[in-house]
């Protein structure tokens, strides 16, 4: 019975996980903008300007 709830909670793990993938890629996207402007205004207070 247990492997038969494993398979299970495997099949909904994968059936889940590209409806959550577009979220944790907009996530990851935000996150190196804001990086980048980061990097960017740091560089501008050096004296770097492009």
């Amino acid at each position: 019975m247990s492997a038969l709830i494993n398979m299970s909670a495997r099949l909904t793990a994968t059936r889940c996980y590209p409806k959550r993938q577009p979220g944790i890629v907009r996530e990851q996207h935000a996150e190196a903008r804001r990086l980048d402007e980061a990097i960017w205004k740091n560089l501008k207070e050096l004296g770097y300007d492009a």
